[in-house]
């Protein structure tokens, strides 16, 4: 009798454990993702004590939220009016900074997984393979628990962007765009594929982008009600592009490695007489523009997979050409390579994406650790091949489009 109850126990156990297998593997790993971030937050780099400790320690010393009509640092309004929050509570600057961090790694997977679901139509467990290859991205794992950065809150907005965009839903899409673009200028990466939507698609008015610093500038109000100038908000971000003139790239896989000496750090110098940085916006300009005559040429009604590999090959091409790019500048790109590769899951993405993160993780390593994982020259060739596989892959993709276009016409 008892071992009859016993066997009924197991089999009640079993069933909620099939019928329920996918939320278990979210539970279990989420706790598991927990785990790691949280064994790495007491690591300090000197990002931390030589940059947010200070702006910390300077907000409290002058009135914690009274501090906010000061300059401090170079990050924009809204995330230091969150430094000043943190203030209040009774926990270690360090800890609250990874902490929030890590709060937007979870939103960043989530949304990740709610961006492939709306492409391909499924669930279950590609949502489930979704959620734990973002949330265990080496440089995902990196970059706030670890190294006490904050790319995963912009990446985050961004990714809820692209949500709204492919649904055509252009006024909230921007909306989010725009908070993306209050947190940090590397929204910018990714601004030419709106560019590129509303010259394809004709479906929003250009002066929806005025969106994009209206919701900046709303972000930033608080400094200005406590008595930061205007100007001074304003030209942030201006301040902030100055800073590392004398680079043209910063321990980064992009074209100035080929052409510049490169310093101990993985720094490629100027060049003398030489506006080497000049020509490489050039160069990102007129590869957008190119790519802009190529669509209205085609005349092609871009599907949700084009729009999400345009979106991963404007990062690309923008990091790559342009100057003073940064080790941590290509983590959108980290992000959306992984979500091109669960969309297509073909070979020429899968590699498209193992490339990108190599490379992103080569760089956080030899700034977090010293350790050499690949050459920065090797890197920058690693990753001009991925500039050209993208475009080529894209190239594909949309004359497939047009022909199966011109078919239905027909």
């Amino acid at each position: 009798m008892f071992s009859k109850k016993c066997i009924e126990f197991e089999n009640k156990i079993y069933e909620f454990i099939r019928n329920h297998i996918i939320q278990i593997g979210f539970v279990i790993v989420t706790i598991f993702a927990l785990w790691t971030r949280f064994s790495m937050l007491d690591f300090e780099t000197w990002d931390y004590t030589g940059f947010l400790k200070q702006w910390y320690d300077f907000i409290i010393e002058n009135g914690r939220i009274h501090s906010l009509n000061k300059a401090i640092g170079d990050y924009n309004c809204p995330y230091i009016i969150i430094l000043t929050l943190f203030t209040y509570l009774k926990v270690s600057a360090l800890y609250c900074i990874k902490i929030f961090s890590i709060i937007f790694d979870f939103i960043l997977a989530i949304s990740g997984v709610v961006l492939v679901k709306k492409i391909t139509k499924q669930k279950g467990i590609l949502s489930l393979i979704t959620y734990s290859a973002l949330l265990f991205l080496p440089t995902m794992l990196l970059n706030g628990a670890c190294w006490a950065q904050c790319d995963s809150i912009y990446a985050s907005f961004i990714v809820i962007s692209l949500i709204f965009l492919i649904d055509e839903k252009y006024i909230r899409s921007l909306i989010f765009l725009g908070i993306a673009f209050a947190f940090k200028l590397q929204f910018m990466f990714i601004l030419p594929l709106y560019v590129l939507i509303w010259i394809n698609k004709r479906k929003f008015p250009l002066y929806y982008f005025g969106i994009l610093p209206i919701v900046n500038f709303i972000m930033c109000l608080p400094s200005v009600i406590m008595g930061r100038s205007i100007r001074d908000v304003l030209m942030i971000y201006v301040r902030q592009t100055g800073s590392y003139s004398g680079f043209t790239s910063n321990n980064f896989p992009s074209m100035y490695n080929i052409f510049c000496k490169i310093t101990e750090k993985s720094e490629a110098l100027k060049i003398d007489n030489i506006d080497v940085a000049k020509i490489g916006i050039i160069i990102t300009i007129t590869i957008y523009a190119i790519m802009a005559f190529y669509l209205i040429y085609k005349k092609v009604k871009l599907s949700k997979k084009n729009i999400i590999e345009i979106g991963l090959w404007s990062v690309v091409i923008a990091t790559f050409f342009m100057p003073n790019m940064h080790d941590r500048y290509m983590f959108v790109a980290d992000i959306l390579s992984v979500i091109l590769f669960l969309i297509y899951r073909n070979k020429k993405t899968l590699l498209f994406s193992i490339i990108i993160n190599l490379n992103s993780f080569s760089v956080y390593i030899r700034y977090l650790f010293g350790a050499e994982f690949i050459d920065i020259k090797l890197a920058t060739i690693l990753q001009f091949i991925v500039v050209i596989g993208i475009s080529l892959h894209l190239h594909k993709e949309i004359n497939v489009l047009n022909y199966k276009g011109d078919l239905s016409n027909e």
